[in-house]
């Protein structure tokens, strides 16, 4: 088939899609419209429903950019991994964010997995746990074959994630066996929401069984599914702030940058403090122990 051919092949698939499924306003797709719509009206009432939550978490994003912007060049090209990690790990946060907005609470809290596995990656880099390339496979393409390197790939993988859990909040990480076990739980609840959407599954079968609502494909306004995700978002979002302000945080920091990271940091320890959960204490023990850079930007205590 040359180009030519596979340029009408293409051209007949596609109006055959749109002919198909035109409606009545010659939109392709209009129900989809519909969603999108459920998903606005959503959005418009978590300003009123999720006040704290959304404001909190917009002033962490806004934040976010303005350290970002009084980075000098040099400062960002020597930061290598930390600045890649740190951008494509608020992009994941952002998408978790942008989820949660829209009414799909526990897709989003089970997209924070990614955010909590890079935030403790990025903690292991700043305490010395790890280097900047372990989370490379030394691979020589020269001399090995794809399935040696998938295999190094997988080794390298597997080796870093013992790393990290050993370190950051396992045997090794100095926190006590309590709150090691506290923080296993947290991330087994974590999991929950992963793996094949068990707890969109339980929490919606639980609304139906209990005639509060019957399951639906559109997104529903619901606080207490809400409140999953919201733990979540501040314990990733705060060792995510104390790792941005240890990597790109210093000496060319302007005073209002240092007393907005003080007052976000204030936030998140005042949010998990107040939320009174069994995972609170463990979290805010964690946090001063394992993300213990603030010191240098704006004098903040290790132990609160």
């Amino acid at each position: 088939m040359d180009a030519t051919e596979l340029k009408l092949a293409v051209s007949k698939w596609q109006k055959q899609i749109a002919d198909t499924f035109r409606g009545p306003n010659g939109l392709v797709g209009e129900r989809v419209r519909q969603i999108d719509l459920v998903e606005l009206t959503i959005a418009d009432g978590a300003s009123t429903d999720l006040a704290g939550i959304m404001t909190l978490m917009d002033a962490f994003q806004d934040l976010i950019f303005q350290v970002a912007e009084e980075c000098p060049p040099e400062l960002i090209r020597s930061s290598g991994i930390k600045w890649t990690m740190l951008a494509a790990t608020f992009q994941r946060f952002r998408f978790s964010l942008s989820g949660f907005y829209k009414g799909y609470y526990l897709d989003a809290a089970a997209s924070l997995r990614a955010v909590f596995e890079n935030v403790m990656y990025l903690g292991a880099l700043l305490n010395g746990h790890i280097n900047d390339w372990d989370i490379y496979p030394k691979i020589d393409p020269k001399t090995m074959n794809d399935d040696e390197i998938d295999a190094l790939a997988e080794k390298t993988r597997r080796q870093l994630e013992r790393k990290l859990r050993v370190n950051m909040f396992g045997s090794g990480s100095g926190l006590s066996k309590d709150d090691q076990e506290e923080i296993d739980r947290f991330l087994k609840l974590i999991h929950l929401h992963v793996h094949r959407t068990q707890s969109s599954i339980i929490y919606m079968f639980s609304d139906w069984h209990d005639k509060v609502a019957v399951p639906s494909f559109f997104p529903r306004r619901n606080l207490r599914h809400a409140s999953v995700f919201g733990t979540t978002a501040v314990f990733v979002g705060w060792c995510y702030l104390r790792c941005l302000a240890g990597s790109l945080c210093g000496d060319h920091s302007s005073p209002q940058i240092r007393f907005k990271v003080k007052i976000m940091d204030d936030s998140f320890e005042a949010y998990v403090r107040l939320t009174q959960s069994s995972s609170a204490a463990a979290t805010r023990n964690m946090v001063a122990q394992k993300f213990n850079f603030l010191t240098k930007v704006c004098n903040v205590d290790a132990v609160y």
